[in-house]
Order: structure tokens, then sequence, then C-alpha cells
């Protein structure tokens, strides 16, 4: 278990994060919140790039910042933007960051060309990466974070970049990654989160808001959401959400309290959720 206790940061007199508390078991975490919300440095916390101001980050009931290298051995992280030698094919970088892991070269050989098949990128495994598209160097990125076959795995924006087809692979790959072992991914795609999150995490205010599974956190909107023809007036006290093609022509999704006139109702998603829960909040 992963258990962070009452963690607050800080940056001078700006907090970036106050009093959080979470308990985090096998399965996958979706942290969702607004830019500027916290979530890239809570990440930084736990892969031990950042130290919290005040409170405790303890895996199985030990500091992780007393266990150091005992604690990194079991983590792979995947910042936002990793760096990476550009004249580099994946191989060859991939053989680096084993090394630097410690990994034993025989094993990390038959564990590199396993992630190169998995990320789909055999075929260009010697190919410069100066040559590559932002996802082909995502899946990259994604595969040097799983090189030790982690306990722990830590993805800031794993999916930017990716193709639909690719973003579909990752997911499952998640799905079955998450059976042993934490997975904690940031991300600004709700529908990735909606797909693969055990549990949502979000944040508001630089707090803990909720940590619940997808579909109680769509319950906090049930009965509340409705279509209705685009430019149709909306009734005092609703929530403008979204707007949608349909086949009947554009509608508008809004929250309220009572059926508009000529509303529809819908089930509540996630994504209705976040607009709702941030559509006054700069964070």
């Amino acid at each position: 278990m992963l258990q962070i206790d009452n963690v607050t940061k800080q940056y001078g007199k700006f907090t970036a994060l106050s009093e959080i508390d979470l308990s985090l078991e096998n399965g996958v975490y979706g942290l969702l919140a607004p830019n500027g919300a916290g979530k890239t440095t809570l990440l930084k916390m736990l892969a031990t790039l950042l130290f919290p101001t005040s409170g405790q980050i303890r895996l199985d009931g030990e500091d992780i910042f007393q266990m150091e290298s005992r604690y990194r051995e079991k983590i792979g992280y995947l910042p936002q933007e990793f760096g990476y030698y550009k004249n580099n094919t994946p191989r060859q970088f991939l053989r680096y960051i084993a090394a630097l892991k410690g990994i034993p070269a025989k094993r990390a050989k038959l564990r590199i060309e396993e992630l190169l098949e998995t990320v789909s990128m055999t075929e260009h495994g010697d190919k410069k990466m100066k040559k590559f598209s932002g996802g082909m160097i995502q899946r990259i990125g994604i595969a040097q974070a799983m090189l030790n076959d982690p306990e722990i795995l830590i993805l800031d924006e794993p999916t930017a970049g990716l193709d639909p087809k690719e973003r579909a692979r990752f997911r499952n790959l998640l799905h079955g990654l998450a059976e042993n072992r934490i997975v904690l991914l940031s991300t600004h795609i709700v529908s990735d989160v909606e797909t693969i999150a055990h549990q949502v995490i979000l944040l508001r205010g630089h707090r803990l808001h909720a940590c619940q599974p997808p579909g109680e956190i769509c319950r906090t909107l049930s009965d509340r959401v409705f279509e209705l023809p685009l430019g149709e007036a909306l009734p005092e006290g609703a929530v403008f959400l979204s707007e949608r093609q349909t086949g009947a022509g554009a509608v508008q999704r809004v929250a309220c309290e009572t059926a508009p006139e000529g509303g529809m109702p819908v089930p509540a998603g996630l994504e209705d959720v976040f607009l709702y829960l941030y559509r006054e909040e700069g964070v």
C-alpha cells in the first residue's frame, strides 16, 4: 500500500497542494484536474523528485524518502517530457536506461524486445529517434518507465501524442498491468480515465476533492444532465456543459436541477462532472 498522509507542498507563499490524504493499492488511479491544480507536483513527490513541505508518504509503512534507492527500484516514471539522445535508436536508449536502473544486460535485452513489441515499436527499434513523431517518442517513454517491471507506475500525460489506436492499445496494457501493481496516471483525456481507471482522483482548490470509482463520481450529477437543441434558452441556474452534433442537429448538454423545456435527460459522464465541477475555477 502507498499511503499519502496529510501532505502539503508549498513554494514560498504559494501552496501547490494542501493536506492530501490518499491510500493507494493495486489498480489504476486516474488523476484528473485542470492545469495548475497540482497534479504534476503530486506525481513528482511520489517519484521522490520533490519533497513534501509537511506530511509523509509511506510504502507499506516505510517513509519513501528514507527508503531512497530501495523505493526507486520499485517505481517506473514517465514525466510529461523525458530526456533522450536524439541520435540513439530505441534499443540503444533503452539499454542505457536499463544500465542506469541496474538491470543485468541479459535480462535487459529480453525485456527491451518484449517492451518494443508491447508498444508497437519493434520495426523501428534500430532507427534514430530524432526522426520519430511525438507519438513514437511517447511510446518509447512508456517502455522506459516499464523496464524494471515496477510495482508502482507513475505516468504524467502518458497518452499525449498517441493516436486513437495507440491509446486503445495502451489502455488495454494498463488493464493487465494493474492486476499486481499501482498505476497512477495524470491526463487531460477524460475518456482515457473513464475507460481504464478503477478510481478517479479529483483535485480542487489544491486539495483532494474525491477519490472514487468513475461511476460513483458520475452519480453526483444523476438526473441533472439534459440535452436540448442548440440555441434554446437555458432556464435560470442551468450550467452549460458542452455541445455536440447528432443526426437531428446540434444539441447542447446542460446541468440543472429540473428538466428544461424540451430537454432530454441523458446519463452523466465523467466529462460532464469535470466541466461542471471546474466551471468557475482557473484551477
